[in-house]
């Protein structure tokens, strides 16, 4: 194997390890966004069953009362809850950090 040869099998093997790197940190961030969405769906039912015994109704019918503006207004509350959390935004910059570590 000569110089050139070399180099180029080592680029190759570096390129190989970075994008392995990428596709785990992608399943990873994939993994904590899907947690994050079962938990917010978690809320938002429970959210719903409050409402629904506190008036004194049914679930479907606690769902029916919301109009369209209430419910975007209380997903923007949601996001936004989700996208200002720090502790959330820390996790996420520490384990791309770690992750993209050699």
């Amino acid at each position: 194997m000569n110089n050139g040869e070399y180099w180029q099998k080592r680029f190759e093997l570096l390129e190989q390890a970075a994008h392995q790197q990428g596709v785990q940190c992608y399943a990873d961030i994939e993994k904590q966004y899907r947690q994050a969405q079962k938990q917010l769906e978690g809320q938002i039912a429970a959210w719903y069953q409050r409402f629904a015994s506190n008036n004194g109704v049914t679930l479907a019918e606690a769902k029916r009362m919301l109009n369209a503006k209430e419910l975007a207004e209380l997903k923007w509350k949601m996001r936004s809850t989700v996208l200002g959390s720090s502790s959330l935004k820390t996790h996420l910059q520490d384990s791309i950090s770690a992750d993209l570590k050699p």
